[in-house]
């Protein structure tokens, strides 16, 4: 009984819309939360863009790189990819009463859990700074050439 289209509920917006960095990111600062069960990451991360923000993120956390940042993880079954044309393999099928009681609990909890995402922020920002990540990535690279 909790579970409903988007369009019946005043505080649920589906948007399709492309948008650029800065629309991005005033768009997402405007969340309370961000839930984002997704099969497998796709392109822009936004789960970790959301939580660098501090905004409290419902995700599947298992394909996660970042997962120790994910508190509010959504159980998954590891499933053979409905889409094998686009997406080969295995994919995380998210489990959707996890979703459901991920949700109840944010609202349960908001003012914990919301503080908490705000502190778990800048050691986020520090571990996933993309100029050392990248440096270190290539670093091989880097002294070949040199």
């Amino acid at each position: 009984g909790r579970v409903r289209a988007p369009q019946e509920l005043r505080n649920v917006n589906v948007v399709t819309t492309q948008f650029s960095m800065p629309d991005l990111i005033n768009f997402t600062n405007g969340f309370n939360a961000h839930v984002y069960p997704s099969w497998g990451e796709g392109l822009g991360y936004l789960p970790l863009e959301t939580l660098a923000q501090g905004t409290p993120t419902i995700s599947t956390h298992d394909w996660a790189q970042y997962s120790d940042y994910i508190d509010l993880g959504v159980s998954a079954d590891l499933v053979e990819s409905p889409w094998q044309w686009e997406h080969p393999g295995q994919m995380y099928k998210p489990d959707v009463n996890s979703i459901c009681e991920q949700l109840v609990y944010l609202e349960e909890n908001y003012d914990e859990i919301a503080l908490q995402h705000f502190k778990n922020a800048m050691p986020l920002h520090a571990e996933y700074d993309w100029d050392i990540l990248t440096q270190n990535a290539f670093q091989d690279v880097f002294n070949t050439f040199e």
